[in-house]
């Protein structure tokens, strides 16, 4: 069973959702009705968080962490290929090109660092405006900038993103 970014329930459901696995039944309030399954169907939770909220400590004590690494610029680069395959437009060079630049933006002091999902939008948009950041035209100067507003959270990561590469 998967349960996406725990961190953003309410406070009470990560212990919640641990009880009625340990009891392996659940009563639906609105019903009254109570839903229960035997042992041997016991689920497999995987939680996923972005470390957004702390979550409990009795619902950590329970839980077995494993931190997924960003993935690194050869593993990037097989993401975009698999995901733009059928594009012609996302070339080796392209790719190759933005790739540098997306970590270069990472290796800078941001309050929230740019994501795979963030990454993978700011490509499809310098791929429509034709920008590759490494070889810049005048007039794309601004467009890049603009751009920059899908990777940065914050208005201080936009400034510093403005100021580092333009």
């Amino acid at each position: 069973v998967l349960v996406d970014e725990i961190d953003k329930a309410p406070r009470d459901l990560p212990n919640d959702v641990l009880n009625e696995v340990e009891k392996m039944e659940f009563t639906v309030k609105e019903t009254g009705r109570t839903f229960r399954a035997e042992q041997r169907y016991r689920p497999i939770l995987v939680l996923t968080s972005n470390s957004e909220k702390n979550l409990p400590d009795p619902f950590l004590r329970r839980c077995v962490f494993y931190h997924i690494p960003f993935p690194s610029a050869e593993h990037l680069q097989e993401i975009v290929q698999k995901r733009f395959q059928d594009h012609p437009d996302f070339t080796p060079p392209f790719i190759e090109a933005v790739i540098v630049h997306f970590e270069d933006i990472r290796k800078l002091t941001l309050k929230k660092k740019p994501a795979t999902a963030e990454f993978l939008a700011w490509m499809r948009v310098l791929q429509a405006l034709a920008i590759d950041p490494n070889h810049l035209k005048s007039w794309q100067r601004e467009a890049l900038a603009l751009s920059y507003s899908i990777l940065a959270k914050t208005q201080e990561d936009l400034a510093l993103l403005k100021r580092k590469f333009l």
